[in-house]
């Protein structure tokens, strides 16, 4: 959703006359980001499109409009500016050489705060000041939203900031301890969302939102950098490590000037963040809407369907798969997900299919061949089963899952000696007791459980584990 670049400066009372004569721009958007029940009750659709029609799109010109408001303001005000911190000092070092009249200060905060006032009062210029630009706000917010923040209205969660409830107590505080300041706060778009949504009180009197939008290529730069992240490095985040990329990315995505080409792409990439810290709902809603900016996504689809497969709705996964394998045909991944989703529905024939096709566009696809064993040992064709492991064998010869599995078939033919060989095999591999645990009830070794060969093996593993447990 974009947001506003500049909306109305005008203080409560808002009448018809002031606010058909504010600049604003991209009200509409503003309108749609705030619940009816917070949106003035001028801001009509006929007011909204005569005022979005004034927008300002030129960042010079943006900035001229700033000055002239804080140029105007006399008294106590409330002004956000949406911009990166970097944004935000620039415009704080201009405005000190553009608004000589005007004694301008700084409060940069790096970490969480519950007490905005505070701060303010221990200012040793307070009484010197006329404007103060608050920077940092947004780390007193964050630490609240955890994986929620993939929500659009994750702004709307029950839990309510410190900040923002000190903030709502005491705005009339601020206004009378502070008649002579303008508070400018430097905001991303997350925060800003925040205030709008959960410091009504304290934002209702808010006087104007400009909104610098980072340029083009800095924006290019930023969304490339953050599309190179890992899956693997996402499952290894901590919450906090986890929160800041997910702030990181909707801000992204919120960036009124993101081609919705790169938003989509964004929307993916904010979901396997989500995904591997198992929030499987909000992963799905983020594909959703990576789809809505571009339906011909293909990883959009891809990822829907892996979230819909974590959520148990493994025919609307398929539905999924198939969706992304119209856009990219070639894509083994996905055939190779569908023959997933397909054998969790025991569909194991078609699931093989799947497999074969997989197979067909990478020939040395190992888990397709594992897999494909699997579906086949399972319909009881043990023989192409057996086939189709050592075809992944011959991939990745030291995977004791392969040989597991074929001991299972082997102990299923009743051929003792191979089962046991490759049951030594994956436990040799392994390098734990799992795969004899597992051997222990497997009904696939019943056919061979009262065997002397098998109940040795057993018993020489419990004698190990025996003795381990004594030397502790």
């Amino acid at each position: 959703m974009s947001s506003p670049d500049e909306t109305i400066a005008i203080e409560p009372p808002f009448s018809k006359k002031e606010l058909e004569k504010a600049q604003a721009t991209d009200v509409e958007a503003l309108a749609q980001s705030i619940d009816n029940s917070f949106v003035n009750p001028f801001l009509d659709p006929a007011h909204i499109e005569k005022a979005a029609r004034g927008r300002i799109s030129n960042q010079a010109d943006l900035y001229r409009s700033l000055v002239r408001a804080l140029k105007r303001r006399r008294g106590f005000g409330i002004l956000f500016l949406q911009c990166t911190p970097a944004k935000g000092k620039e415009i704080f070092s201009q405005l000190q050489t553009d608004l000589p009249q005007k004694q301008i200060g700084q409060l940069t905060l790096t970490e969480p705060i519950e007490n905005l006032k505070a701060l303010v009062e221990a200012r040793e210029d307070l009484d010197e000041l006329n404007v103060l630009f608050v920077e940092g706000i947004e780390h007193s917010l964050s630490p609240y939203i955890k994986s929620e923040m993939g929500r659009n209205d994750y702004y709307k969660l029950e839990v309510l900031p410190p900040i923002l409830d000190h903030l709502n107590l005491h705005r009339e505080n601020f206004r009378n301890q502070f008649r002579h300041l303008c508070l400018v706060f430097v905001v991303p778009p997350f925060a800003l969302k925040y205030f709008m949504y959960r410091a009504v009180d304290f934002f209702s009197w808010h006087s104007g939102i400009w909104t610098f939008s980072p340029p083009e290529e800095e924006l290019a730069k930023a969304t490339v950098r953050v599309l190179e992240g890992k899956y693997s490095e996402y499952l290894s985040l901590s919450t906090e490590e986890s929160v800041e990329r997910i702030v990181e990315l909707r801000d992204l995505i919120d960036q009124k000037n993101q081609p919705d080409e790169k938003r989509s792409l964004l929307l993916v990439e904010l979901a396997l963040v989500l995904y591997a810290a198992q929030d499987f709902e909000l992963a799905l809603d983020c594909c959703d809407e990576a789809i809505t900016f571009q339906s011909a996504n293909e990883n959009a689809w891809f990822t829907k369907g892996v979230a819909l497969v974590a959520l148990g709705r493994t025919e609307e996964a398929i539905a999924a798969y198939d969706a992304a394998l119209a856009i990219k045909p070639d894509d083994h991944e996905a055939f190779f997900n569908k023959g997933n989703a397909l054998a969790a529905l025991g569909r194991n024939e078609e699931a093989i299919t799947a497999y074969d096709v997989a197979l067909a566009i990478k020939p040395d696809f190992r888990e397709a061949f594992f897999n494909k064993g699997v579906d086949l040992a399972a319909l009881g064709r043990n023989e192409e089963a057996i086939a189709s492991f050592d075809a992944a064998l011959a991939i990745k010869p030291n995977n004791p899952d392969t040989y597991y599995y074929k001991a299972c078939i082997y102990a299923l033919l009743l051929q003792l000696k191979d089962a046991i060989t490759f049951l030594q095999k994956a436990i040799a591999l392994d390098g734990t007791d799992e795969y004899i645990e597992l051997a222990k009830t497997d009904s696939d070794f019943d056919a061979i459980r009262d065997r002397p060969p098998f109940q040795a093996l057993i018993a020489q593993y419990e004698e190990k584990q025996h003795s381990e447990a004594r030397s502790l």
